[in-house]
């Protein structure tokens, strides 16, 4: 009886969530307009947000360095598993930045 109740309740949702992506099918915006919205705030907000994008990214791997430093002045240095995960994430972290950073600054112009 239990089953039977479950198995009903679960058609009932399955029914409701296909019958929601049909109805939605047919309020669809079209590609023209979505990429004219986000070209007309992209164009007004590109700079500054490879400035931000830049900058952080520098932050973040001058802040990964500082605590690389710390670890390996440390009494400890690597003996301690805390230290040796968090140089491992450091060291990513470092590379990951650095990539971003120089990628916004590599950027062509004309894709702003």
């Amino acid at each position: 009886m239990m089953l039977l109740s479950v198995l009903l309740i679960t058609a009932r949702l399955l029914h409701v969530a296909l019958a929601v992506p049909l109805r939605m099918l047919e309020e669809v915006i079209p590609i023209e307009d979505l990429v004219a919205e986000g070209a007309e705030w992209r164009d007004g907000h590109g700079k500054a947000l490879g400035i931000i994008v830049s900058t952080s990214a520098i932050v973040s791997a001058a802040s990964s360095s500082i605590l690389i430093w710390m670890i390996l002045k440390s009494r400890a240095r690597l003996s301690i598993t805390y230290h040796r995960l968090v140089l491992g994430m450091s060291i990513a972290d470092i590379l990951f930045s650095l990539s971003f950073a120089h990628f916004n600054i590599m950027a062509p112009s004309d894709m702003s």
